[in-house]
């Protein structure tokens, strides 16, 4: 498979160019296994194609802000997910503070009619901010962990790359305690 650098490959099928990440040719439908040329790649794991590719146009862009529907839909379970359990506990406390104190100045305001309605307008925003700002957020830990991996010697790199990667296990575990809490202040 040859690399142009430029962003594109060319297909060993049909020998069109295709965009760097495809494992699939759009013209032809080879199939091919995708060597990643940088570390990032053994951090991300899961889904590799669709981070760097949203990495490379948000470094081209200058911006750290692209839309990603799973941070939007499941915000802290993607973040824990993601293995970004500090900023889902500092989202989550953030939003609860938040939520809490339009819920007080509802209440004072006017008895609590509107307390719901500016909760559900709240948490739509967060997830809003959080689908927009997640892929940003993801990068600057994928490049952290990079960093703090160049520095290990080779037989400790395979044990650092852990650190990136997915986490089911924790999102079941979130589920569950989300869910026993929900149980216990109804």
């Amino acid at each position: 498979m040859q690399n142009n650098n430029n962003g594109y490959k060319t297909c060993p099928g049909c020998k069109k160019e295709i965009d760097y990440y495809e494992t699939v040719c759009i013209y032809c439908g080879q199939e091919f296994e995708v060597e990643y040329p940088d570390e990032r790649a053994a951090y991300i794991q899961k889904n590799v194609d669709k981070y760097l590719r949203k990495f490379d146009k948000m470094n081209a862009a200058g911006s750290g802000a692209s839309w990603n529907w799973c941070a939007f839909l499941f915000t802290f379970s993607w973040m824990v997910y993601r293995k970004m359990y500090g900023l889902a506990v500092i989202v989550m406390l953030a939003m609860f503070a938040i939520e809490f104190s339009a819920g007080m100045l509802s209440i004072y305001a006017d008895g609590g009619t509107s307390a719901n309605l500016l909760i559900n307008v709240i948490d739509i925003v967060i997830c809003i901010v959080i689908g927009v700002l997640g892929n940003g957020w993801y990068q600057t830990k994928v490049n952290k962990l990079v960093k703090e991996g160049a520095e290990l010697p080779a037989e400790e790199k395979q044990q650092h790359y852990k650190k990136g990667g997915t986490n089911v296990l924790a999102v079941i575990i979130l589920a569950l305690i989300s869910g026993a809490l929900n149980l216990l202040l109804m």
